[in-house]
């Protein structure tokens, strides 16, 4: 029985809490950002860092400074994820619907119709420009808070692929908490 526990706590480690996604190409992610602003990545930064700070499933964020000297983050959509997840898509659809087919007591659970809420949340969060006015809706509810600071989007660079706006330094609470949760629990963090 321990034996079990042990082995379960070392797979979520390992495949989930230690996800880490490969970045892509120097060449690929400049070739994109190019594409995005119709002109050299050059001519719009002064700097741009090709080492992610974060890499997730569908995007990567890079800082970079504007030619106006304002820091950025500058969030960009990994080539060919949204063919990826619509394939992903059209096979939870049809193992979703293969699935009420042979076994109907499955029918109230509403597979397909869960398949396509993940499909619609999955299209809003395909495009970044729903992502930055998301921000902005945010920063306006926030206004005339002055304990909340939402980043500013900077719109004329802002594309259904890549988002720019204002980096901010901030404190990682929550991840402090998370390395304190597991050293209570004696685990080991890398």
């Amino acid at each position: 029985k321990k034996y079990h526990v042990l082995k379960k706590t070392r797979f979520l480690k390992k495949h989930v809490f230690d996800c880490t996604c490969n970045s892509f190409t120097r060449g690929k992610k400049r070739q994109l950002i190019s594409k995005e602003l119709d002109q050299p990545l050059e001519d719009v930064f002064t700097s741009f860092d090709d080492t992610p700070v974060a890499a997730a499933s569908i995007a990567q964020v890079h800082f970079a400074s504007l030619t106006d000297g304002r820091e950025v983050a500058v969030k960009i959509l990994r080539p060919g994820i949204r063919r990826r997840v619509e394939k992903d898509i059209r096979f939870f659809r049809a193992m979703a619907g293969f699935v009420e087919l042979i076994a109907p007591a499955t029918r109230r659970l509403r597979l397909v119709h869960a398949v396509d809420q993940f499909a619609y949340i999955s299209d809003i969060e395909l495009d970044l420009r729903l992502e930055g006015a998301a921000a902005g809706k945010l920063a306006d509810n926030h206004r005339e808070d002055d304990g909340i600071h939402v980043p500013w989007i900077e719109w004329k660079l802002t594309t259904e692929h890549m988002l720019v706006m204002e980096r901010i330094e901030g404190t990682e609470a929550i991840a402090d908490e998370y390395r304190r949760t597991w050293a209570r629990m004696g685990l080991a963090r890398p």
